[in-house]
Formats: structure tokens, C-alpha cells, sequence
């Protein structure tokens, strides 16, 4: 209950995986079922997504960033109420 009304749920698969099937087929080999190590946060490797970051704000990220579970790179993604897709823009 929420706000003294019931809320009904629902989901539905968007897609089979949040990666496609060779890419986690790839994990897989990689890893195995255990977790997915973090990224190195190195600028070199991926100008795009770290620019604009200073050493102090990398060697952050690096201290803090901890391995996910495989299966957040596997599962299928479940929009809740039905959704009809991710929204873009």
C-alpha cells in the first residue's frame, strides 16, 4: 500500500539480456559466474565517459569502485507498469 492505495506491478522482458548473447557468452570465459571486476578509470583507455576529471576525482572512483555481480551484466531488464522501452532523450 502506498499512500492508502494499492499499486499494481507488473513487468515485462524488454530483451533477452542487457548484453548481447556473444558479449556475455565472452563475461562468461572471462569470469565465470563471479563478478565483474570494476573499470581501471583509466583516461586513456576511455577519454569519452572520464573527461574532465582530475587525478583526485579518478583516484576516488578507483578507491571506491567494487565488483558487480554477472548477472547485472546478464539479466533481462523488467520495466515495471508494462513500459513500452527505455525513454531516449
Amino acid at each position: 500500500m502506498l499512500g492508502g492505495t494499492r499499486r499494481r506491478t507488473c513487468s515485462r522482458s524488454v530483451s533477452s539480456s542487457t548484453h548481447p548473447p556473444e558479449e556475455q557468452d565472452r563475461l562468461r570465459a572471462l569470469i565465470g559466474d563471479g563478478h565483474l571486476p570494476p573499470p581501471a578509470w583509466d583516461p586513456a583507455a576511455d577519454p569519452v565517459n572520464l573527461a574532465g576529471l582530475d587525478d583526485e576525482s579518478l583516484d576516488l572512483l578507483r578507491e571506491r569502485a567494487t565488483g558487480q555481480p554477472l548477472r547485472a551484466a546478464t539479466d533481462p531488464v523488467r520495466l515495471p507498469h508494462g513500459g513500452s522501452g527505455v525513454p531516449a532523450g
